[in-house]
C-alpha cells in the first residue's frame, strides 16, 4: 500500500485525510486483460482527471449511480488541498489503450491524445494506476487556480520520487482513451513534475515554449487579428490599443472639431477650443466696457431689498 498521507506531507502539501482511505477499494478484477489481475492494484503510474463539477469530494468518495466509488485515490480541490480518497483501486481510468500502459512501464510519455493518435481501448488501468481527480468543470469558464496546479504538480511528483517514476508516468485520461476529453489543462504538467524531480527549474522545451507562445499571441491579438466581422476577442492587446487611438482621436475632436481652420467655418462650433475662445472673447468684451460687475450684482441686491420692503407694506395695508 503507497502510504499517500505521509509521502504528500513530507513534501509539504496540504494534506486531508477522509475517514477510512486505508480500507477504501474497489476489489480486484476478474479481467485476465487487467495488468493488475489477479490483485487489485498494481501501481506503475498516474491517472489525471478533472471532476466535471464543483464541490464533489463526496461524488469521488462513494461514486454516482452506475458507478461506484472510490474514483480515485486522491482529490485536488481548488484550494490546494489535497484529500486522501482510498489506498486501494479506483474507478476512474477504465478501458484504454495498452500501447499507453507499455510506454509507461518503458517510462515514455504518451504520444498523444488517444483520439488524435488512433489508439483504441484494448485494456484496463484502473489498478495500475494512482487515479488523482482535479475539482473542476472541465470548461473554459472555469480557470483552474494557480494554487491547484502547483499542488497537483507537486503530488505528482512526490509520488513519482517515492516510487522511482519518471514525470512520463503521468498520463492524461484522454491520453489512455479516445473515450474522454479530461483533464482540460493542457499546462506544462509534465515538464514541471521533471524539474520538480531534478530539482531544477523549469527549462520548457521547443514544443511547450511554442504553446506558450500562441497563448501569448492570442492574448495579443484575439483569434483573428483581422476578421471581416471585428476581432473576437475585444479585450486583446492590440483591440485595446485600437480603443486607446480612438479614444485619443475623440478627444482631439472634442477639444478642435473636425478641422481646426476649416475653409467654409467651424464644423464643430461648440468644441472646447472654440467655447474657450468665445469665453476669452466675452471676458474681453466685459473688460473693454469696463463694466464693473460687482457694483452690479450690489444694484441687483438693493433692488431685491426695496421689492421686498414693498410687498411687506402691501401686505400690511391689506390687513
Amino acid at each position: 500500500m503507497i502510504e499517500f498521507a505521509s509521502i504528500l506531507r513530507a513534501a509539504g502539501l496540504p494534506v486531508r485525510e477522509v475517514s477510512g482511505w486505508r480500507r477504501r477499494g474497489r476489489p480486484p478484477s476478474t479481467n485476465p486483460r487487467d495488468p493488475a489481475y489477479p490483485a487489485a492494484t498494481r501501481f506503475a503510474g498516474i491517472g489525471l482527471h478533472h471532476t466535471a463539477g464543483h464541490d464533489d469530494l463526496d461524488v469521488v468518495v462513494n461514486g454516482r449511480p452506475g458507478l461506484p466509488g472510490p474514483l480515485a485515490n486522491l482529490y485536488v480541490a481548488r484550494d490546494g488541498k489535497v484529500y486522501v480518497v482510498a489506498a486501494g483501486r479506483a474507478n476512474h481510468l477504465g478501458a484504454g489503450a495498452v500501447e499507453v500502459y507499455r510506454r509507461t512501464l518503458r517510462d515514455l510519455a504518451p504520444l498523444g491524445d488517444a483520439a488524435d493518435v488512433g489508439l483504441d481501448d484494448s485494456t484496463v488501468g484502473n489498478g495500475v494506476y494512482v487515479g488523482i481527480e482535479v475539482e473542476n468543470f472541465g470548461t473554459p469558464g472555469d480557470p483552474y487556480p494557480r494554487a491547484q496546479i502547483d499542488s497537483l504538480q507537486r503530488t505528482c511528483a512526490a509520488l513519482c520520487e517515492e516510487m522511482g517514476w519518471t514525470a512520463n508516468r503521468c498520463v492524461q485520461h484522454r491520453e489512455w482513451t479516445r473515450r474522454k476529453v479530461d483533464m482540460s489543462y493542457r499546462g506544462p504538467l509534465r515538464e514541471a513534475v521533471a524539474s520538480m524531480l531534478a530539482k531544477e527549474d523549469l527549462i520548457l522545451d521547443a514544443g511547450t515554449k511554442a504553446y506558450f507562445d500562441k497563448q501569448f499571441e492570442l492574448l495579443r491579438v484575439g483569434d483573428n487579428p483581422d476578421p471581416k466581422t471585428g476581432d473576437t476577442h475585444p479585450y486583446s492587446f492590440e483591440n485595446v490599443l485600437h480603443r486607446l487611438d480612438r479614444i485619443e482621436g475623440l478627444l482631439k475632436l472634442m477639444w478642435k472639431g473636425d478641422e481646426p481652420e476649416p475653409p467654409q467655418g467651424e464644423t464643430h462650433p461648440q468644441n472646447l477650443e472654440t467655447v474657450w475662445q468665445q469665453g476669452q472673447a466675452t471676458n474681453a468684451a466685459l473688460q473693454a466696457q469696463e463694466l464693473d460687475l460687482a457694483a452690479i450684482k450690489a444694484d441687483v441686491e438693493a433692488i431685491r431689498r426695496e421689492v421686498e420692503a414693498l410687498r411687506a407694506a402691501a401686505g400690511s395695508a391689506g390687513r
